[in-house]
Parts: structure tokens; C-alpha cells; sequence
């Protein structure tokens, strides 16, 4: 399985690249005394390719955590993607039919503001950079998908996903022990061997939506080549792992309400 996420991401990583060259490149930008690359135009495009990038890249992480038996760090890491995963799909749909919302700008005005604004002195900034709620981009993204999910079974579904692994982030007790164990028991705190097949086998999820996203980043950027390959790359995913992620969402979200349903 390990093999196939490494040739997954060699092509996320090369549909990517040909993505963002589909913009107008960052330019650089005096700031301090040096200077950083930003985008000139702080677009909905821009932004859709730094959150793919950040897939990409917390995809790369997440094979060397997963190599090394870092699980509790991998956990972490697959919290941060569920974020950007939602947050390309809340920013991609107005590119691709959906509208613009004042939530979309109020999300860009607060995503391209600097954490600071006096000569690079975190100290003696007076920026402000709030960020919008995490559950009204949830709110959002379930609305989008209202026409298969009913809107409420929606937003649980990702609070829920939100909820699973913020422990890791947080260091939540019940997450943090799960680093004990063993005979003697003790904590394992330079990785856990014995849980890699079990974390390579739910990181499936990741790589096979992160490929569903960069296909729509695809759309939302016109290429619909790259979202044809990816769509053949997803098939030929799914085959050689053996599962997929087909199914009636709504009949999907009843089985995980059901008394003794799915834990996970």
C-alpha cells in the first residue's frame, strides 16, 4: 500500500506543479529586510493552489510519519489536511457554477492578510488577522452538498471528521495514551512499528481525497485534462487497493447514525 501512496504522490505532486503555473506566479515583495513572495492578486484561484500545495506537502509528511511509526504526529497532520480538504472545497465552488458568497470574501480578506505589518516585528505589529469559523465553512460546504446530504446530517458529518482527530493536535489525554502500552508498558515516544499497517491502511482516505480535490482544483481552473487523468489515476487507485469510496451518500450518513454502526 505504501508503494501505491508513493505513486500517487509523485503525480499529485507533478498535477500540482502544471496547476499552478496556470496563474499568474508570486512576485516578490520587500518586507523587513529582505523580502517574501506573495500573489499580486488575491484571488480565489491564488488561494485554491496554496491550500493544494499544503495537501501535497502534509501528504509528503505524512509518509515519513507513517515510515517511521509516528503515529500520534501522523494523526495531526491527517487533522490538518480534513481542514484544507474543506476548505478547497468551500473555495472552489464559486469557479466551478456555485456563488460567491460574502463568506468567500470575508474568508480571502482574513486568508491573504499579513500576520504582520511594521518592518517584519511580529512585536510591533498592529495587524489583526481573524479567521472565519471553522464551523460556518462547514455550514457552507454543507449546504453544497445538500442535493445528496440532508444540510444537518452534512455539517455533523463534519464536525465529526473535525472532533476524531483534534485530540492529536490538542493532546488530549485519551490521544496521548495511546503512546502506552506494551510489556513492560511504557510510553512509546520514538514511534510505534506495530501501528503502521493500521495508519496506512485509514491514510487510503487521504491520498484517494486529495486526488478527488486536485481533480477539482482542476475544474476550477479550467484544465480539464488534468482532471481526466486524475479521474483514470483514481480508478486505477481504487483497483490496485483494492476498495473504494462509491456509495449513496445519504444511505452512507444513515448507516453511520444507526444504533452499533460504523465506529470510525
Amino acid at each position: 500500500m505504501i508503494e501505491l501512496y508513493h505513486e500517487a504522490l509523485a503525480l499529485l505532486e507533478e498535477t500540482f506543479h502544471s496547476l499552478a503555473a496556470r496563474i499568474e506566479p508570486p512576485e516578490p515583495r520587500p518586507l523587513g529586510p529582505g523580502f517574501v513572495y506573495r500573489y499580486r492578486t488575491e484571488s480565489l484561484e491564488a488561494a485554491v493552489v496554496q491550500k493544494l500545495a499544503r495537501v501535497v506537502s502534509g501528504l509528503h509528511a505524512c509518509l515519513v510519519l507513517l515510515e517511521r511509526g509516528l503515529v500520534q504526529e501522523l494523526g495531526a497532520v491527517q487533522r490538518m489536511l480534513d481542514e484544507f480538504g474543506e476548505d478547497i472545497f468551500f473555495l472552489c465552488n464559486p469557479l466551478v457554477g456555485g456563488e460567491l458568497t460574502p463568506l468567500h470574501e470575508e474568508y480571502l480578506r482574513n486568508f491573504y492578510k499579513e500576520e504582520v505589518d511594521k518592518h517584519g516585528n511580529a512585536f510591533l505589529s498592529e495587524q489583526k488577522r481573524a479567521q472565519v469559523p471553522r464551523k460556518k465553512i462547514e455550514a457552507a460546504n454543507a449546504r453544497i452538498l445538500a442535493p445528496y446530504v440532508n444540510p444537518s446530517d452534512g455539517k455533523e458529518v463534519f464536525r465529526s471528521l473535525s472532533k476524531a482527530l483534534g485530540g492529536f493536535v490538542h493532546g488530549a489525554s485519551p490521544h496521548i495514551m495511546e503512546l502506552y502500552g506494551g510489556d513492560p508498558a511504557r510510553f512509546h515516544v520514538a514511534g510505534m512499528p506495530a501501528r503502521i499497517p493500521e495508519f496506512a491502511e485509514s491514510l487510503w482516505h487521504y491520498f484517494h481525497r486529495a486526488i478527488n480535490i486536485a481533480g477539482l482544483v482542476a475544474l476550477a481552473l479550467k484544465d480539464v485534462a488534468a482532471n481526466e487523468r486524475l479521474l483514470r489515476f483514481r480508478r486505477y487507485f481504487e483497483a490496485r487497493s483494492g476498495k473504494n469510496a462509491e456509495g449513496d451518500a445519504s444511505s452512507i450518513v444513515a448507516g453511520l447514525k444507526a444504533p452499533g454502526g460504523p465506529q470510525e
